[in-house]
């Protein structure tokens, strides 16, 4: 075989890894190429599948945990009064009902302490009516109807008990949706509730504040 005859043969393959590893000779391949295996189509071979880059875990900062205030808690000024009006009306006849005993709520309800209160909003001439002998007769026999229905086993009162169990689950998620809100109402309710003019209840707010 002549020189020119073996030069345009292609250089085995060890010898031009040889050569490339040597002496960097070119083995006729393009800067760039990748290599080719026996036996194997390239354009078959699945290209590595890019891993994106994790990041990196970053500790909460220590209020995350705490509870967050919803933003439909906040109250415009028109809802803040009608929250005060409700809390005012009744929130008053329950104080007085549980701080008085019948010879302070008549002097309560026979002297100016009563139109005092009506005259600041804490009470309306409606809620009134919820000191009178009848009103609390008519709370005994609810609780004598009920304490019958009980001892009947009537199917009403199962379903009375079950609408009560529901209704407590309901106010407890309320509760916790709206802490923040009603804690503020009853603090503004109580301080109002002190410097009323009416003796009686300015006493009871004082009591309840604790100062």
């Amino acid at each position: 075989m002549s020189f020119e005859e073996l030069m345009k043969n292609p250089i085995p393959a060890e010898l031009c890894r040889d050569a490339n590893i040597n002496e960097g000779v070119d083995c006729g391949t393009e800067c760039g190429d990748e290599p080719v295996v026996p036996g194997v189509d390239p354009e078959k071979v699945p290209s590595p599948t890019p891993v994106e880059p994790v990041p990196p875990v970053i500790d909460p900062a220590p209020e995350a945990d705490a509870p967050v205030e919803p933003k439909d808690a906040e109250l415009t000024p028109d809802e803040s009064k009608r929250v005060d009006d409700v809390i005012n009306t009744v929130a008053t006849p329950i104080l007085l009902n549980s701080e008085l005993d019948e010879c302070d709520m008549k002097e309560f309800v026979e002297g100016l302490d009563i139109d005092i209160a009506v005259a600041e909003g804490f009470l309306t001439e409606r809620t009134i009516v919820r000191f009178d002998k009848n009103a609390k007769r008519a709370q005994l026999f609810e609780v004598a109807v009920r304490a019958v229905a009980r001892e009947k086993k009537d199917p009403l009162y199962r379903k009375l008990e079950w609408l009560e169990k529901m209704k407590r689950i309901i106010e407890a998620k309320l509760r916790k949706k709206y802490e923040s809100p009603a804690r503020k109402k009853v603090l503004g309710y109580i301080d109002r509730a002190k410097k009323s003019k009416s003796g009686i209840l300015s006493k009871i707010a004082h009591k309840l504040s604790g100062k």
